[in-house]
């Protein structure tokens, strides 16, 4: 199941992806994953960076450094902002 927390901390709970599709470009978000991904991280291993775009089967975010980082959508546990 993928989450997204709205502004207010856990004020609102969605549970689709199509809540990540919402999300405004340049937000700070964090994006955890599922233990059993693919992606070489720990479980529940965290991301953090600015929302820069979101398509069928992946998320793509900004690092500090302006670098880009594309994220598979089935190794995403939880997107949080």
């Amino acid at each position: 199941m993928l989450l997204l927390v709205g502004p207010s901390a856990m004020a609102k709970v969605k549970p689709d992806w199509f809540a990540v599709q919402t999300v405004p470009p340049g937000k700070a978000i964090a994006v955890v994953f599922y233990k059993d991904s693919k992606a070489g991280l720990p479980a529940n291993a965290r991301i953090k960076g600015r929302f820069s775009s979101v398509s069928d089967d992946s998320i793509t975010l900004m690092s500090r450094n302006g670098e880009s980082c594309t994220l598979k959508r089935q190794a995403v546990r939880k997107v949080s902002g």
